[in-house]
């Protein structure tokens, strides 16, 4: 009798936290990035996630300002893992960070540190990205131009450009980037 009764309270109290959860979890993070590498050793159009609707679709989404038609890394799916902050911290005003890795140990990656942007036009104090037909390449206090930002954060479709950016380990490459990214479903 009474381990019954045990039982009966560890059901009822499973059940309560079970059912008592609160809120459901929110979708996971994404991000899409198209790039073109100029003046390097290596040269020409990368993206990620590694698929040719991303170069395809991304120029359009920024001169309609739309971020949902394209291809993402999604963090959990297929060995990718995204984080992203966007954060609106007064009109017009946004700080952004984002880090993305996919492949076997992180092969192909993107990042932005240091992002602000207001009124539409602002800074990331880093960005890298790497994929296998190129080394790492990284670029400081690189340009942004917002496209798209919802009002309170959680998403940003942007166009930007470093020069330099190059491979760490060869400081006077003079390789230069222009590319694009979208965020969204990031934490605000």
């Amino acid at each position: 009798m009474r381990i019954r009764g045990l039982a009966s309270m560890v059901v009822a109290s499973t059940g309560v936290a079970v059912f008592g959860c609160g809120d459901p979890l929110p979708p996971p993070a994404r991000v899409a990035v198209s790039l073109e590498l100029a003046s390097c050793t290596v040269f020409g159009r990368f993206s990620l996630p590694k698929d040719p609707a991303v170069n395809a679709t991304l120029t359009p989404n920024i001169i309609q300002g739309d971020l949902q038609v394209l291809p993402r890394l999604v963090d959990g799916q297929d060995n990718s893992t995204v984080s992203c902050r966007v954060v609106e911290t007064a009109p017009g005003v946004f700080e952004m960070s984002a880090n993305a890795r996919t492949g076997t140990s992180g092969t192909s990656h993107f990042s932005i540190s240091g992002g602000t942007s207001v009124a539409g036009s602002g800074t990331a104090s880093k960005i890298s990205f790497r994929v296998p037909e190129t080394d790492l390449r990284q670029g400081s206090n690189c340009t942004i131009n917002t496209e798209l930002a919802p009002e309170g954060g959680g998403g940003m479709l942007a166009s930007f450009t470093c020069k330099p950016f190059h491979d760490p380990g060869v400081p006077n490459e003079s390789c230069s980037v222009t590319g694009t990214f979208a965020l969204d479903r990031c934490d605000r």
